[in-house]
């Protein structure tokens, strides 16, 4: 009955991708001679756990990269028929078990020095176990054996956890996106029973939950890891001149991007956060994350992920001018401790020190038009505080308190996009006027124009595109002590604008960007020349 056994569980193990956790090598008809001295040799090694140090043919030709234990049995057998009359020949028969971890049917073959042989367990793995065992028992001969004794075993992470990476990338990438025909159940029957397949023998609770859980991932806000576009990627004039007063405290204020569509708001908003996101993982050498940023239309999207420092994310397009007061206190400003506000059915929480950026179009375009006729007149680049407040009031008009907007601006720093310009201030309680700097270039727009090319390719094909960064600026965030950036090494056609108070159509070789002073006395200079003439 046990040989019945025996011949029932064993079979020819061929090399396959099948993977196994128990096998065994039979080698029949060896010639030696089997010693006190040796068996005592080979007994040293197995209670010190060597079995790679085990003298051939007892040990494996070549070693598994995971833990195992080997029980050998030993059986004297008298030669063969073609063999030495007078010689000593022995039957060795290893019993290899892999300690809960799997490798591939090939590479246990390739262990073996003799038959390779694996284990059909059928419907009764334990019974067919201890049947195993007993014939072993029942084999004879010389036999050692490894047995531990522990109340659990823990399995420990091998080789083979590239094996479920893998597997959780094949369900990701190529994982039916919904469930409204039955996918999940139809995809996850077929693969699970494919030969060579990367979730070949999961379970089938397993593969549903895995993308049940991507499904609703992507119901939520979306999570950007690609980006080909950095710091650099901004026309200088830009960067040196509005970037530069903003880097310093994103820690501490948010940015909205105001205006004019098409003209790099998200872009700009993007770019900036994942410099951010590198900047903070760098710093904390969290060599385990990527920079990456959320991304959402709708304050509901945010629940699912809270916003940090190493993620922040985008209010982009939200639709600013409906948001309450309360929320947009509390997400355009980053250095809030309690930064948690209601969204539909729960709430959404950001982290402390998380960078926050809001994208809207809504502006006064009215207003605009006639700032800058006004400022075309007078010469001096700038508006005052109220007339800034009503450009702007567009995208606030659910804040109803003149100190609520007061207070909202003084958390968030703002860029105005508009047809004649660019309006900046940096976020602060004051209300002194707000600078402005004109377009100089066509099309109009915050990307260096060597970049276009890029962000087209980009737009086209998001994962498959390429950027050449332009050189000379880092890829993170200032420091507060930060020093104006040269662009020498810059292959962007741009010029760097002139300062506030200037007229970029009149720009000289040797003005100074800081000497308002000097535009106001060419001002007086020509309002008393005219007053002589008249």
């Amino acid at each position: 009955m046990g040989v019945l056994l025996l011949m029932r569980l064993v079979r020819q193990m061929e090399s396959s991708s099948v993977k196994v956790e128990q096998f065994a090598d039979a080698s029949m008809y060896h010639p030696l001679d089997i010693t006190q001295d040796i068996f005592d040799n080979i007994n040293k090694f197995y209670c010190e756990n060597k079995f790679a140090q085990l003298p051939e043919p007892f040990d494996l030709k070549t070693q598994p990269k995971v833990p195992y234990t080997m029980q050998l049995v030993i059986q004297s057998t008298p030669p063969p028929p073609e063999g030495d009359p007078n010689g000593s020949y022995v039957h060795i028969f290893k019993h290899i078990y892999l300690h809960r971890n799997k490798l591939a049917a090939s590479e246990c073959v390739n262990m073996c020095r003799g038959n390779p042989l694996r284990f059909d367990w059928g419907s009764h793995t334990r019974l067919a176990l201890s049947g195993l065992n007993y014939m072993l028992d029942q084999m004879g001969g010389k036999q050692l054996g490894f047995w531990l004794l522990k109340p659990k075993f823990e399995k420990k992470i091998t080789i083979d956890q590239q094996a479920h990476d893998d597997g959780y990338r094949f369900i990701r990438d190529f994982g039916p996106k919904s469930n409204n025909k039955n996918q999940f159940m139809e995809w996850t029957d077929e693969y699970i029973n494919t030969p060579g397949s990367k979730i070949e023998g999961w379970t089938e609770g397993k593969v549903k939950e895995a993308l049940h859980n991507y499904m609703r991932g992507r119901q939520n806000a979306k999570t950007l890891e690609y980006w080909p576009f950095t710091l650099k990627s901004f026309t200088p004039w830009f960067f040196d001149r509005i970037l530069t007063r903003m880097l310093p405290t994103l820690r501490q204020h948010s940015i909205t991007w105001i205006g004019r569509t098409r003209t790099g708001k998200s872009l700009g908003s993007k770019t900036v956060l994942f410099a951010q996101s590198k900047f903070e993982i760098d710093l904390a050498e969290r060599a385990d994350l990527v920079p990456s940023i959320l991304t959402a239309k709708h304050l509901d999207f945010f629940k699912a992920e809270p916003l940090t420092k190493f993620k922040p994310g985008v209010f982009d397009d939200g639709m600013l001018q409906k948001m309450d007061t309360s929320f947009l206190k509390a997400f355009l400003n980053p250095s809030e401790e309690d930064a948690t506000v209601w969204a539909r059915y729960s709430s959404a929480h950001f982290e402390q020190g998380a960078g926050r950026h809001a994208c809207n179009n809504p502006y006064d375009r009215k207003v605009d038009e006639d700032m800058f006729a006004k400022m075309k007149t007078t010469k001096l680049w700038e508006i005052s505080y109220s007339d800034f407040v009503k450009l702007i009031m567009p995208s606030f008009t659910a804040v109803d308190d003149e100190e609520d907007l007061d207070a909202i601006l003084a958390r968030t720093h703002l860029i105005v996009l508009t047809n004649n310009g660019i309006y900046y201030r940096v976020a602060s309680t004051g209300k002194g006027s707000v600078d402005f700097i004109a377009w100089d270039t066509e099309p109009k727009d915050l990307l260096a124009p060597s970049q276009h090319a890029i962000f087209k390719s980009y737009k086209m094909n998001p994962q498959g595109s390429s950027a050449s960064m332009c050189p000379g600026l880092d890829h993170a965030i200032p420091n507060p002590e930060f020093i104006r950036p040269e662009y020498a090494d810059c292959d962007s056609d741009d010029d760097v604008l002139p300062a506030v108070g200037t007229n970029p159509e009149h720009m000289s070789d040797n003005h100074d960007g800081d000497d308002l002073e000097r535009d106001l006395a060419k001002i007086m200079d020509e309002e008393t020349n005219h007053m002589d003439t008249d």
